[in-house]
């Protein structure tokens, strides 16, 4: 199990996240949850 494995696949998933709500229009969302996933993911790269 590697986490950047992991790490890319929760990128991917924001991404197509971020498209699909975009089309929709709640942009905004999607911007803030792509900003926690990369917060969660920098104390996680710090904490290893």
């Amino acid at each position: 199990m590697d986490e950047r494995i992991l790490v890319a696949i929760l990128m991917v998933a924001c991404l197509f996240l971020g498209l699909f709500l975009g089309a929709i229009g709640a942009q905004d969302h999607y911007h803030d949850k792509c900003r926690v996933e990369q917060e969660m993911y920098f104390l996680w790269a710090n904490v290893r």
